[in-house]
């Protein structure tokens, strides 16, 4: 075909073959007008079918390449009429070994956004030892999953599993900001650290974190009014006694 002729309907490629790419523009100046370039609906006897198909040839040459100069690339919407509850606005497949469905890049901000009004990210795996949201961090002082709550009353991150299962497994260290040490000096029986953030139903885990016979954590005291945790031992030494603590619920 050459360069200038019409598109042959459903004509064969090597009909509508051309050397030099074909560009559709939508410059009319009519506020009532959504710009759109081209409109592409598909229906096979009424049954549905196929707005449009792409087909990208060699590595690095996509199916479709999206550019929105001042707002999206690409968006996606489903559901307006009906049909299928489940169906998605934007939805990737990939049968490449090490390919992923979907993938979202940003070179300086977040790479893959959702929002919902129920949740806005979810993922599933149905294999066995499958995972259904990986997170993973190669900077400096990375994170590979970040969860934040900012209502009142809410939860960051919650963990759920069945009666044999285990909610949260931990292979490494574990960091709580609401714990530390308190060194009770010397001759004297109880010792105070100022924390910030204990609720009011706070309660505290300490342990002497030596081996000094018959010295131990009588009792450990939060004070959420005043920010504090205070340990007492059950006797008074002639040195200095370190206790380890953690606050929980």
């Amino acid at each position: 075909m050459a360069d200038g002729d019409a598109v042959i309907q459903g004509g064969r490629q090597d009909i509508n073959a051309t050397q030099t790419t074909t560009e559709l523009s939508n410059i009319k100046d009519v506020t009532s007008d959504d710009g759109a370039g081209m409109y592409v609906f598909g229906s096979v006897r009424g049954r549905g079918g196929l707005g449009l198909y792409a087909a990208g040839s060699g590595p690095g040459h996509p199916g479709i390449f999206a550019h929105g100069r001042d707002s999206h690339g690409v968006l996606g919407r489903a559901g307006d009429r009906g049909g299928d509850p489940g169906a998605a606005g934007v939805r990737g497949e990939s049968e490449a070994l090490f390919g992923v469905g979907v993938y979202g890049e940003h070179r300086i901000r977040v790479g893959v956004w959702g929002q919902g009004g129920i949740v806005g990210v979810g993922g599933q795996a149905n294999t066995e030892f499958g995972i259904g949201v990986e997170g993973e961090s190669s900077g400096d002082q990375g994170v590979g999953v970040y969860a934040q709550s900012t209502g009142p009353g809410s939860v960051g991150m919650y963990a759920l599993a069945p009666p044999d299962g285990a909610a949260i497994q931990v292979d490494g260290r574990a960091v709580f900001r609401l714990s530390g040490r308190i060194t009770v000096q010397a001759n004297a029986t109880s010792a105070s650290q100022d924390v910030r953030g204990l609720s009011v139903s706070a309660s505290i885990l300490a342990t002497v974190q030596q081996n000094i016979p018959n010295v131990s954590v009588r009792a450990a005291v939060p004070d959420p009014t005043l920010g504090r945790v205070t340990v007492h031992l059950s006797q008074a030494t002639n040195v200095p006694v370190v206790v380890g603590w953690m606050a929980v619920n």
